[in-house]
This record gives structure tokens, sequence and C-alpha cells, in this order.
């Protein structure tokens, strides 16, 4: 019964680190995203610029008599070149800080799935190293010495009634022969 709380307990504790690494990732992503967005703002609102100075440099070019007209219309294309080259600047930029963050991102969420990952695998085999000592220190070194002391069949019984498979109980006195150890594995 107390074994399987602790291995309920940690269970809910492994559950609850990844669940908390989720969390934390989905924040990142989030905010990587809102960034990226102010970005396509900006670049948005230098594309209205550019079509309201070349919209009015062609209505000046229509109200003004055909003597200032080509002038104007001259004045208005520079403008509007002029625009059109900050636009493509800001949109190359904006292309590029947008290629530069999704980098980033990537980079970033690469390395934090690594980190988190390795996390993960130090908490789990912490866990482990816990639970095996747990189960060390609930049979008792007396329970231990019995189990040394007795056959291969009853000490796999033991072993597979705590839930500890794979694990092998010896005086380190006895050869093992590992050959028979392998088929009673592929058997299973």
């Amino acid at each position: 019964m107390k074994q399987k709380a602790q291995k309920l307990k940690f269970d809910l504790d492994a559950k609850m680190t990844e669940e908390s690494s989720k969390g934390e990732l989905k924040v990142k992503t989030l905010r990587d995203e809102t960034a990226a967005e102010e970005k396509k703002v900006k670049y948005n609102e230098e594309l209205v610029k550019s079509e309201v100075i070349k919209l009015s440099g062609i209505e000046l070019a229509k109200a003004n008599a055909t003597a200032k007209g080509d002038k104007i219309k001259a004045v208005s294309e520079k403008d509007q070149n002029v625009a059109n080259a900050k636009s493509m600047g800001i949109q190359t930029g904006s292309l590029i800080n947008s290629m530069t963050l999704q980098n980033k991102k990537i980079e970033s969420q690469t390395s934090e799935q690594d980190e988190m990952m390795l996390n993960k695998l130090r908490k789990m085999s912490q866990i482990e190293y816990t639970k095996f000592n747990k189960y060390v220190a609930s049979l008792g070194r007396d329970t231990i010495i019995a189990m040394a002391k007795s056959g291969p069949e009853n000490k796999a019984k033991l072993l597979k009634s705590m839930g500890l498979e794979g694990y092998l109980v010896t005086d380190g006195k006895t050869p093992i022969n590992l050959f028979n150890a392998a088929e009673g594995l592929i058997k299973r």
C-alpha cells in the first residue's frame, strides 16, 4: 500500500513537471508571436503612408493646370519612389527581423525543449533513485539477506510482488549464469 502511494506520488510529480514545462513553452511562443505581429503592423503602416503620398501626388497633378501639372507629377513620382524605397527598406528589414525572430524562436524553443528534456530525465532518474532507495529501506537488511539466501525462484517472485522487474539479488559469491537469465527475459 505504501509502495503504491509512493509510486502514485512519483507519477504525479513527473506529470506536474511535464505540464509546467509545456506551460512555459506556450508562454514563450505567445510572446514571440506578439513581437512578430507588431513588426507586421509597422510594415502595414508604412504601406498606407506610401499609398497616401501616391494618391496626394496624383490629386495635386489633376488640380493644377497643365503647366504646373508636369512639375507636380514629377515631384509626386519622386516622393512615391522615395516612399516605395522606404517601404521596401522597411519590408526587407521586417522580413529580416521576422526571419531572425523566427530563427531565434526555433533556437530558443529547441534549447528550451532540450533543457526541459534534460530536467525531466534528471527528475525521473532522481525519482527512480529515491524509489529504489525507499524500496530497499522498506525491505530492511534482514529481508535482503533472506532474499540473497533464498532460491532464485523465490527471489524472482518476491521482486515481482514488489513491482521490481529487471533486478537481480545475489550474495556476491554465487556465480550467475547470464545465458539462462537472458532466456527467462526473452520468454516473457
